[in-house]
């Protein structure tokens, strides 16, 4: 067999970002999931404005299934639509199984001369995906393929 001569540069390219957030509330825990997906992507996530508004209503078995629909929500939204969004409200409609969320998404089409971005979300994965309770809060953890 012929051996063949490479390099393999381990820095060259950010492939996944690692995203971990503790806060109180589960609504705050997917709004600031929201907020740091578009902060790895944009250089300015406050410049996002409010000027057009949608609803969504998710379900899943596991808490952790839902957060990955609801960000992948937002991911798809931007590729299909050419439209950034974040949540303006969140509610959770069922905190059994099966888990519901209902979620008003407020946000503006892509203007490249306002919304800088410094990579582009290609995906969200299961990768270290994990929701879960922790000393009175909730706490998320997961990663971003850019």
């Amino acid at each position: 067999m012929k051996r063949y001569s490479y390099k393999i540069d381990k820095n060259a390219t950010m492939a996944d970002v690692f995203i971990r957030i503790n806060e109180k509330t589960l609504e705050d825990l997917f709004s600031a999931a929201a907020y740091a997906l578009f902060s790895v992507m944009l250089e300015n996530p406050d410049s996002i404005e409010e000027k057009e508004t949608i609803r969504i209503d998710l379900h899943g078995d596991e808490m952790d299934i839902l957060l990955y629909d609801f960000l992948g929500e937002l991911v798809y939204r931007k590729d299909a639509d050419g439209t950034i969004l974040l949540p303006a409200s969140i509610s959770f409609t069922s905190r059994d199984r099966p888990f519901a969320l209902s979620a008003e998404l407020s946000g503006e089409k892509i203007n490249k001369q306002k919304h800088m971005f410094r990579v582009d979300v290609k995906a969200v994965t299961m990768h270290r995906l994990e929701v879960k309770r922790i000393n009175g809060g909730w706490s998320c953890s997961f990663v971003l393929d850019v």
